[in-house]
């Protein structure tokens, strides 16, 4: 009896192994003639102020080489609410993308992101999008500006000898400051 089902289980097994390679093998074809998109983008620097413009160089690759599917490049600078900044497109040369972001006067300090994307990763899962985190700071114009916009001012004399006698002409230095110390 045991001999019975030990010679069933080795036929079925033989019968249904085969058909069981031929559909892995079936479903990695799209997988070696169409391999997944990755992107890597270069910076020139790690964090920026608003006002100034990232310069940035992407690199797509895919299988561990440079990827010729796309050549369309999406990219967005996004809040961290998730409401769209800037969006703009650029064309892929030889795998290669170079730009920009203008960041505007206005935009407040914070955490923003760039996410991107490209034709080729469409029919990719969502985890394939480029996610990168860029902090942004606000410009120190901007905050003497804001600064300006307040009318605390102190004044202050000092006469040359010490005392302010009337009659008497003094040379009188005076010192004008705002609420924070700075000069005015």
């Amino acid at each position: 009896m045991e001999k019975a089902i030990l010679v069933l289980s080795f036929f079925l097994l033989s019968v249904f192994y085969p058909k069981a390679q031929k559909i892995d093998s079936i479903l990695n074809i799209p997988a070696t003639q169409f391999p997944q998109e990755k992107i890597y983008i270069h910076y020139d620097k790690n964090y920026y102020v608003s006002g100034e413009t990232i310069w940035f160089k992407a690199y797509l690759y895919g299988d561990g080489r440079p990827s010729d599917q796309s050549y369309i490049f999406f990219l967005q600078f996004v809040d961290s609410k998730g409401q769209v900044v800037s969006e703009k497109q650029y064309p892929v040369t030889g795998a290669i993308v170079k730009g920009c972001i203008d960041l505007p006067d206005t935009l407040p300090q914070g955490n923003y992101y760039v996410r991107a994307i490209t034709s080729g990763m469409l029919n990719d899962d969502v985890g394939s999008i480029y996610k990168k985190n860029i902090p942004v700071f606000k410009s120190p114009a901007a905050i003497s500006r804001t600064r300006r916009t307040s009318h605390i001012i102190s004044l202050f004399f000092f006469p040359e000898g010490g005392k302010l006698v009337d009659g008497i002409m003094t040379v009188v230095g005076f010192k004008g400051t705002d609420q924070w110390g700075a000069p005015v």
